[in-house]
């Protein structure tokens, strides 16, 4: 088992990441995602005004869905405060 470590510090250093909206909030107010360039959010609604945020600093916030069990990320476009997920990437198909 590891020792625990923040999340600024495991990643300092990296340029993308996935993760959900509270993780990239309390990045921002550390001031530790300046390395960041890009992430992909899901498993929560997102904010415009942490996309905005991120974007000032920045970073490029995309919003991803899927389920955990399966393919993961199944939708994803760069978030914009529309409530859509965007449209099915190439190999993967959707069915209502």
């Amino acid at each position: 088992v590891r020792d625990k470590q923040p999340l600024a510090q495991m990643l300092h250093g990296c340029t993308h990441a996935s993760l959900v909206p509270t993780q990239l909030w309390r990045l921002l107010n550390d001031d530790a995602a300046v390395s960041l360039k890009a992430v992909l959010l899901g498993g929560a609604s997102i904010p415009v005004e942490l996309t905005e945020r991120a974007r000032k600093q920045g970073i490029r916030s995309f919003c991803g869905y899927g389920l955990t069990e399966f393919a993961s990320t199944v939708c994803a476009k760069e978030a914009d405060g529309a409530a859509d997920v965007g449209e099915a990437l190439p190999g993967r198909e959707v069915q209502i």
